[in-house]
């Protein structure tokens, strides 16, 4: 766990590397709580906004060595976000 991030999307990714399960369920509401801010509507409404894409600078899940399998619109509705470890 020698990775430790500093800017705000990259609080959670610390905090993944730290609880360091194979899957790691939150809400919507605890990633906000941990990074001190609402996420932007596009985070509650489009899944493409939890895309596994690197360049994305609010990608902090893969940053700690985790991915999105699948998010279903089901699961976004209920603010449901499932982290795997890779």
């Amino acid at each position: 766990m020698s990775r430790i991030f500093k800017d705000e999307y990259n609080k959670v990714g610390t905090h993944l590397l730290i609880v360091n399960e194979t899957e790691i369920i939150m809400t919507i509401s605890e990633i906000e709580s941990i990074i001190g801010k609402k996420l932007p509507a596009s985070a509650h409404e489009h899944r493409v906004w939890w895309a596994n894409h690197e360049n994305n600078p609010q990608c902090f899940w893969m940053r700690a060595g985790y991915k999105i399998e699948s998010l279903s619109s089901s699961d976004l509705k209920k603010k449901i976000i499932v982290f795997h470890k890779i």
